[in-house]
Formats: C-alpha cells, structure tokens, sequence
C-alpha cells in the first residue's frame, strides 16, 4: 500500500490505538459495558447477559473490521493518489467506514442478545444504533487525537500543495529509490527518469555515497540501513554499487552516514535552520524536527495518525532553507520558514546529488 502503514482501527478501531495486553482488554471491556447499558432501555435482559453478548461483538468487530478496514484502506489510498493531498478526507472517510462497519458486524449480536424481546428489526437497529453512537462519543477525543489534532503535518500548520513553484532551487537533481529501479529527478518538475537496476524493494534499504579512492568522486551504494543505521554497512562499507561517481561534491565529507541526520548544502553562516528527522515511531517527537535557534521557533512535522504512519527520513537541506526528503515513501520537499511542502514524486531514501551553481548564488536564506 502507498505512503508507509496503514493502520486500521475502530470498536473495529480501539485494539490498534497502541493498546496492547491488558490495555486492550481493559478499552474493550469498558466499551461493551456501556454498549450494554444502552441496550438495557431498550431490552428486558439482565446486564451480565447483555454484557456477554457485547464483550463478545466487540472482540469480532474487533478483528474482521480490521481486517476490512486495511482492505478498503489499500483501495482508497489508489483512489486518493498522491495520498498526501488529500489526508484529511481520506481520514475523516476511514473514521465513517469504521463506524459503519461497527454497526454492520455488532448488529447480528444485537439481535441475538434481544432474544424474544426483539419485537422487530427496527427496534433493533435502534439499539446498535444507540450503542454505537454512545461508545463512539466515548472514543471520540481518542479519535480527535489521532485522526485531526495529530493528522500530520497539518498539526504543524504546514500547508501541503501539487506546485513546486515556490523551491528555489529548481535544478537540484535527486536520486532515489522505487521498487527496484534507482530513478532521478529534478525539482523543476520534470517527470522522473530511470537511471538502473536496483536489487531491493525493501523499505529499509537505502542510498549512501562513498568517496572512491581512486577516482576522488563520490559512488552511489545501496546499504542496509535497517534499524541499527550507525553500525550496519556502513563502517566496512558493505552493499552494493549501484553508480561510480555520480557526483564530484556532497555536503557530508565521504558519506551520508545517517538516515535521520540531514545533509547540508548550505554554505557556513548561511544555516539559519537545524532539520533532523526522527526516524523511529517510538521517539519523543515522531517525525520531522525543526527548529530555529535565532528565533526559538521550532515545530515537528509528523503523519501519526490512527490510520496513517509515515516515516520522515532522508533530509537534505537545500539553499533557501528548503529541505528535501522521504515522507512515508513520498519524496517531499518542504520550505522552513513558510511551511509549505511539496510533492516531488513516490519514492524512497532520496540524495541530492547536484545543484545548478547560478541557482545556488541565487536562493537567498530566509529569515
């Protein structure tokens, strides 16, 4: 699927909000007892049998919604390409499918649950109806937090367009990674061109570049980055060679050594921002770290959502305080001071391997 994990939640969501164990039990119990209690005024049962009864649709809801979800989610992420243009729709449309299927799943146990107290269907679809709005209303800051408050990179006021209109330099040449294909592309908005074979359609591998002893240009390898990005492939500078000398200058002396630390094409005194990407899902500030230490401004771009868990890797700060970089296998780039980002193009570990020397001069720092 495009753009990283997607995620799928709901009563059909709640095992996935990061509750495991006995955290997921504990969301699940408390969600059928107030199912159950709802249901109560609507049918002469006993609560423990009602509760039963909900304990056990909300653990099926539970798995077969999630499983739904992620299928309707494959589709809508084909639908809503480039994804990124459209996330909060896209969203805002899974919350309203997980509701639905909710009901759809939850509505047989109802029946059951009623018994012979179950005068018509109509009556029946009340009560789901009523549960599921009254377990919903429970869970709706836990969605406002994961679907809107913290809907990526909108939660930066980070605005996102189709234009690439506003990058400065615009003959910056980037090589990346799509399936198996090394490709390049410009910032000019040219379409993307294939450059060669690359063995990998693994999200961890990644582009690096060594310096070549004997030529004195820098060669374009393909490493396994993994999890361990300090220590794997990259002391004994183990992979595979992809481009000999594909560049005669990079920022970073000999090689990008590290995902998650930006490369610097600006030049000294020139560096009004600091970017570095927070790679792993655990880390205190999920996502693209921004700051400015002249002005103390300083925001995190991230898309962790109930649904949508997007890596931001790969940085490469540009002059004009623009950085390039990998949003969940989407190519962005991103100006500092405006906050406005671009899509480049779908893709994966993205080096900016050349700038045009006139357009280098021109791009003036912002303030």
């Amino acid at each position: 699927m495009l753009g990283g994990h997607l995620i799928p939640l709901a009563d059909v969501i709640t095992p996935f909000m990061g509750l495991v164990g006995l955290q997921l039990v504990f969301v699940n119990l408390v969600v059928a007892l107030i199912e159950s209690l709802v249901l109560r005024r609507f049918f002469k049962k006993s609560r423990r049998a009602l509760f039963g009864w909900m304990v056990l649709a909300n653990y099926v809801s539970a798995i077969f919604g999630a499983f739904l979800l992620t299928i309707v989610a494959g589709i809508l992420t084909g639908i809503f390409a480039p994804l990124v243009l459209h996330l909060q729709l896209f969203l805002w449309l899974m919350f309203l499918l997980a509701l639905l299927l909710s009901f759809i799943i939850e509505f047989p146990f109802v029946c059951r649950a009623a018994g012979k107290d179950l005068a018509d269907r109509r009556r029946a679809f009340a009560a789901c109806a009523a549960s599921q709005a009254a377990s919903y209303i429970l869970l709706l800051p836990f969605y406002w937090i994961f679907i809107v408050a913290d809907a990526g990179h909108f939660n930066a006021g980070v605005q996102t367009t189709a234009s690439l209109d506003f990058v400065r330099v615009k003959s910056a040449t980037i090589m990346y990674l799509s399936g198996r294909n090394l490709m390049r592309v410009r910032l000019d908005g040219s379409a993307p061109e294939r450059v060669a074979d690359a063995p990998t359609a693994n999200w961890h591998d990644d582009l690096s570049v060594w310096r070549n002893q004997t030529s004195g240009k820098l060669d374009l390898w393909l490493t396994d980055a993994w999890n361990d990005p300090q220590n794997v492939g990259y002391e004994s500078q183990t992979g595979t060679l992809l481009l000999p000398g594909v560049t005669s200058r990079y920022p970073d002396a000999d090689v990008r050594k590290r995902f998650d630390l930006a490369a610097d094409w600006r030049g000294d005194g020139k560096r009004l921002w600091t970017v570095e990407a927070m790679s792993q899902a655990f880390a205190p500030h999920f996502g693209l770290h921004v700051r400015n230490d002249a002005t103390g401004e300083d925001y995190h771009l991230t898309v962790n959502t109930a649904f949508v868990l997007w890596l931001s890797r790969c940085p490469t700060v540009l002059p004009g305080d623009q950085v390039v970089f990998e949003l969940g296998r989407q190519i962005m780039v991103l100006d500092l001071q405006a906050r406005r980002m671009g899509l480049v193009t779908e893709g994966h570990s993205p080096i900016v391997t050349s700038l045009g020397e006139s357009e280098i001069k021109s791009a003036q720092p912002t303030s």
